[in-house]
């Protein structure tokens, strides 16, 4: 006859306070039978956006093509950085990924005017709010809401992805 013993329950793993101090961690409830889910955060504002309605699946994906290319143009403090054979150059060397990302956000802003790139760099590309946005620009707070939604819906056209309902 064997004897059913409880299995002492592991602490989950959390995040160290200077993470939590920061904030965007998403606190977990315990399931069904008490078990601690694990603890996430969100990565970006367009997670943040997505998630809570205020963007599209479509335009949470050109949030997504636009972060990843801001990333490889300018880095990134959170994610390691490229190992691409460097060009030769003194000082100011540039992989190869990185000079070509760099110029498809020119031909970007050159094609979205000012205004979009700006929503779109200071929201997506370097985690600005909406509202912070608008605000820095003398506009009302909500007016950045707008600007965002038709600057992923402008990108998302560039990038020829399917409507929200084709998916």
């Amino acid at each position: 006859m064997s004897i059913m013993v409880d299995e002492p329950r592991a602490a989950p793993i959390r995040p160290t306070p200077e993470r939590l101090a920061k904030g965007g961690v998403i606190v977990p409830e315990e399931d069904r039978l008490g078990r601690a889910k694990p603890w996430y955060a969100r990565e970006c504002l367009v997670d943040v956006y997505a998630g809570d309605g205020t963007i599209t699946p479509r335009q949470a994906m050109a949030g997504y093509n636009f972060r990843s290319l801001w990333y490889r143009a300018h880095g990134s403090d959170v994610k390691a950085q490229s190992l691409q054979t460097r060009i030769m150059g003194g000082a100011n060397e540039m992989s190869d990924g990185k000079e070509a990302a760099q110029e498809t956000l020119k031909l970007i802003a050159a094609r979205y005017g000012s205004d979009m790139f700006s929503c779109l760099r200071a929201i997506v590309g370097q985690g600005e709010t909406w509202s912070h946005w608008a605000r820095s620009r003398g506009e009302w707070p909500q007016a950045g809401k707008l600007a965002l939604r038709m600057s992923l819906t402008r990108h998302a056209d560039e990038l020829k992805l399917p409507d929200d309902a084709k998916t």
